[in-house]
């Protein structure tokens, strides 16, 4: 074989090489699981504006596929961003030390190159679908990497501000479909998604209080677990009376009332015995409740649209 066919044929190689390995890297940077939780809420928001009185069936595909693609591709970049604003912190803690960026095994340039391409790519997507979606889109990228990432070191009050970002996608979705912004439906589905946030993350700070405080995070009553509990728990009422208001507005039938009543029964149970035993082991029930409420709460409005 000649010289540089032997060359090119090693050069092309390693090249792949190098791709297999960083590919699963730029996955992990992109939050896999918080990335496609924002597109199924904004999915399930597009859904229930009952996008089909709007518009025909090629245009509601094309915009749930542009809505689904620029989700994803902006949710990667926030991801990879939050990743790079907060390598140092996450090599202080046991829990994300291994991060692709806390841990060295991707570099800098190379997270910043996908995640700027990512909020480029999500960006155009968008504003090709819906200039209003567009803008919400962005809104949380920016939201989420200027003002909560870095509150989060700061001050306790970063929980609150980080609710309004993991907000703005379930209302992406409903502009999408064809819903008004200045709605009530607009306001509802947004309470659902700021209210689910605050249970859920306090969960997380019950189970993980020493690693937080190791990676320099501010945290609520200093990540005691009592008074964590207790929020927890207030929280969820006022998440449980949200779900509620969309029966109330008239937007879903017997069936979701019927299963938020059992969601709501199933996530409070889990909270009253976080309060009443306060431990990683219940923090973590509650975690898992969370999950649960919202993803069966979310189906059922899927299903029971009016």
């Amino acid at each position: 074989m000649h010289p540089n066919a032997v060359r090119l044929a090693s050069t092309s190689h390693v090249q792949k090489e190098q791709s297999a390995r960083t590919l699963p890297l730029l996955l992990e940077l992109s939050k896999p699981g918080i990335t496609l939780m924002e597109v199924v809420t904004a999915v399930v928001g597009f859904w229930v504006a009952r996008p089909w009185e709007h518009f025909g069936t090629g245009e509601l595909l094309l915009r749930l596929g542009g809505l689904a693609i620029g989700v994803l591709l902006l949710g990667a970049s926030a991801g990879a961003l939050n990743h790079l604003v907060e390598r140092s912190n996450d090599a202080r803690m046991l829990r994300t030390a291994l991060r692709p960026l806390a841990s060295g095994r991707l570099s800098v340039r190379g997270g910043t190159v996908f995640a700027v391409a990512m909020f480029i790519a999500g960006s155009v997507a968008l504003v090709a679908l819906d200039w209003m979606v567009a803008l919400l889109g962005i809104a949380t990228v920016v939201l989420y990497i200027a003002v909560y990432t870095p509150l989060k070191t700061i001050s306790p009050l970063a929980l609150y501000i980080g609710g309004i970002p993991g907000a703005l996608p379930v209302v992406g979705g409903w502009v999408a479909g064809g819903g008004s912004l200045l709605s009530i439906e607009a306001l509802v589905l947004g309470l659902i998604m700021f209210w689910w946030q605050l249970p859920h993350f306090l969960a997380l700070a019950i189970m993980y209080a020493d690693d937080y405080r190791r990676g320099g995070f501010a945290l609520l009553a200093d990540g005691a677990a009592k008074p964590l509990a207790w929020h927890i728990f207030f929280y969820s009422v006022l998440l449980i009376v949200s779900a509620s208001c969309w029966s109330i507005v008239g937007r879903a039938g017997v069936l979701y009332t019927l299963g938020c009543v059992v969601l709501s029964v199933l996530l409070l149970v889990r909270c009253i015995e976080l309060v009443r035993q306060p431990s990683a082991s219940q923090g973590r029930a509650v975690l898992m409740a969370t999950y649960v409420f919202l993803m069966g709460l979310f189906l059922l409005a899927a299903v029971d649209v009016r």
